[in-house]
């Protein structure tokens, strides 16, 4: 069962199992230490939060160098999209509100975007 999610200092985001204590799977690799890094999907670049949509299996990762915000399937683990519009720079906050809206907060502009996360 699923406990947690947390990114750590090497660029993943890991799914927790609080019971056991340990890490159960993560995803993302640690970003090359010389040069930008590259945008692929699954490395990841100071995932600073999470949010979590249990009822639709998924779960939002704010990849905030990679100024994006991953849209990635709790059960494989799989990026299923990658949002980038409205300019996302630096996301920083991200939080889902009853009404499957997705809330990000830019960092660096200090926007809040609003995603309809139903057509996504």
């Amino acid at each position: 069962m699923c406990h947690g999610f947390e990114s750590d200092a090497v660029n993943r985001v890991c799914l927790l199992d609080a019971a056991a204590t340990k890490v159960v799977r993560a995803m993302g690799t640690m970003a090359p230490r010389s040069g930008i890094a590259d945008k692929t999907e699954y490395q990841l670049t100071q995932p600073i939060r999470i949010a979590v949509d249990e009822s639709q299996g998924v779960m939002y990762v704010a990849d905030f160098k990679n100024d994006r915000v991953l849209v990635v399937n709790l059960a494989s683990l799989s990026v299923q999209c990658v949002l980038t519009m409205g300019g996302i720079r630096r996301p920083y906050r991200i939080c889902l509100d009853d009404n499957s809206l997705l809330y990000v907060g830019s960092w660096e502009t200090g926007q809040v975007l609003v995603y309809n996360t139903c057509s996504l």
